[in-house]
């Protein structure tokens, strides 16, 4: 028998995957403690800001709390018990492997809402500048290099996930209070190793739906885009290309990927933008024209939209810095 099988073969659903002797841990920085390391900044965001860290957490249902919003990022992940808590005004039933994507201001409450006792662990953390949130999957996208689409608000962690956040968890754990430049370090590489963790279980999901998926036509469709979006065609072309009506098209890719066509196509020609304003010495109209755009005014009309910048704008800041 492998390692891995060994191990798998160990946990009892009733019990948590770690060491079930473990004990509640959780940690809030006060004005002494040491920031984050400088590379866990986020581009106009401005610094990382671990708020709260909370391991081994049990709490016996039910409760009476109520659901509340603030502007912070929620990583919840569910290792004991079966209940339910709120998430944007439903009940969610919670298990082993859960695992919960929480943004700023979405309305939530963890604790369990019936009889029975739950576990979980809980990141929190800000940044300064939140007046435009950065989505969960441009976050993974920055700290881990992986591209997941739309990160979904749950989901479930196979049990080979669990072999590597296991010992995470006892890393972070190890790592508190935090009081020096070597644990500070060690608490927020832990929590980014988690985060990675987590990025690729999602990559894996993502690539297995695409994979059941190769053929239909919302497939065929972000093939279809991924090859030309700078070429000026339309979302008309698009459904052509893939046998089905444009209003059909969007119902199923956004079905499918999250978000619509033509927010996906945006999406390419935006990172394409970006990478061309930092790296070439292209005129903004040139930019535009390369990129399927009419004109400038309209090519500068969507990058504002989109990153909230202009381009000339983007170009001086990214230069200066």
């Amino acid at each position: 028998m492998s390692v891995d099988r060994f191990l798998l073969s160990i946990y009892d659903s009733d019990m948590s995957f770690h060491d079930h002797r473990s004990k509640e841990a959780s940690f809030t920085p006060t004005s002494r403690s040491l920031p984050a390391p400088v590379f866990l900044s986020y581009p106009d965001a401005g610094p990382f800001q671990l708020k709260d860290l909370a391991l081994f957490q049990r709490q016996t249902g039910p409760t009476r709390y109520q659901e509340h919003r603030h502007n912070v990022y929620h990583l919840i992940i569910f290792t004991q018990g079966r209940n339910a808590f709120l998430l944007k005004g439903r009940n969610t039933p919670s298990s082993r492997g859960l695992c919960v994507f929480c943004a700023p201001d979405e309305a939530h409450c963890f604790n369990p809402r019936k009889p029975g006792m739950t576990e979980y662990h809980a990141v929190t953390f800000s940044y300064p500048n939140l007046k435009n949130p950065p989505a969960w999957s441009d976050l993974i996208k920055h700290y881990t290099g992986l591209a997941v689409g739309t990160v979904p608000a749950l989901t479930h962690l196979p049990e080979d996930a669990f072999l590597q956040i296991a010992p995470i968890l006892s890393t972070l754990r190890q790592a508190l209070p935090a009081h020096t430049a070597v644990t500070s370090l060690q608490l927020h590489l832990g929590i980014l190793q988690l985060v990675a963790t987590v990025a690729e279980v999602l990559r894996k999901q993502e690539e297995g739906r695409l994979g059941q998926a190769a053929s239909v036509p919302e497939a065929l469709a972000r093939e279809y885009l991924d090859a030309h979006f700078a070429d000026g065609s339309t979302l008309a072309d698009v459904a052509a290309e893939t046998g089905v009506s444009t209003a059909h098209l969007g119902r199923i890719f956004k079905r499918a990927f999250g978000v619509s066509p033509g927010r996906y196509r945006d999406g390419l020609r935006m990172e394409a933008a970006c990478n061309l304003l930092r790296h070439s010495g292209l005129l903004v109209k040139e930019i535009a024209g390369r990129l399927g755009y009419p004109d400038a005014a309209t090519f500068s009309k969507a990058f504002q939209r989109h990153l909230h910048s202009s381009p000339a704008a983007f170009r001086g800041h990214k230069t200066a810095s």
